[in-house]
């Protein structure tokens, strides 16, 4: 199965301490997604967001489970 690449961005208009403190805990993907996905983060936590971390996920997207993993590279 091939793999695939989602990037994106967006403008936050918060200071940057604030933004990268919110950003620096996986919990707070929680807060960001839709409760209707179910989302379950599977790696134990606390996840310590350093570079070339994996973190591990599971949501339900229609009934249909989908597993993905991030990395952190920067």
């Amino acid at each position: 199965m091939p793999d695939f690449r989602i990037n994106s961005s967006v403008l936050l208009h918060r200071p940057r301490p604030r933004v990268f403190e919110f950003s620096t805990l996986v919990e707070s993907l929680d807060l960001l997604t839709p409760p209707w996905l179910r989302l379950s983060i599977i790696t134990p936590l606390p996840i310590d967001m350093t570079l070339g971390t994996i973190i591990k996920y599971r949501i339900r997207t229609r009934g249909v489970p989908v597993r993905w993993e991030s990395e952190i590279y920067s």
